[in-house]
């Protein structure tokens, strides 16, 4: 199973649940543009843990569903064609990590929050 440290940096543009370790347990939920480099510092010096609230892969709705088959098969490859599959893979990853979708597990290890209650 992928740890978050490895991924983190593929979710910065979600947003995320801060919990910080001050003598008191407090939690807040932040926009991407709130997580900066003080939460980076903080958490660095494991003053606190942060999550990213993603989408787990099961939620995909039809239409994004159409987009990765377009990406793969469609409409995409037909612009890219003298790519190899790997770039055609490589696009989907990016266009799921832009929908905010955890593709590695995250959310059963704990180390994410679902935001699809």
């Amino acid at each position: 199973m992928t740890e978050f440290k490895e991924v983190a940096h593929l979710y910065l543009g979600c947003d995320w649940q801060w919990t910080q370790y001050s003598g008191e347990h407090e939690t807040g939920i932040y926009g991407t543009s709130l997580f900066n480099s003080f939460l980076l510092r903080e958490i660095s010096l494991g003053n606190g843990v942060a999550k990213p609230i993603i989408r787990p892969l099961s939620s995909i709705t039809p239409e994004e569903d159409k987009e990765c088959h377009n990406i793969m098969l469609g409409e995409f490859s037909e612009k890219v064609k003298k790519q190899n599959i790997t770039h055609y893979e490589g696009e989907k990853i990016k266009y799921l990590l832009s929908k905010g979708f955890d593709l590695f597990g995250l959310i059963e290890s704990g180390e994410a929050i679902n935001s699809v209650k």
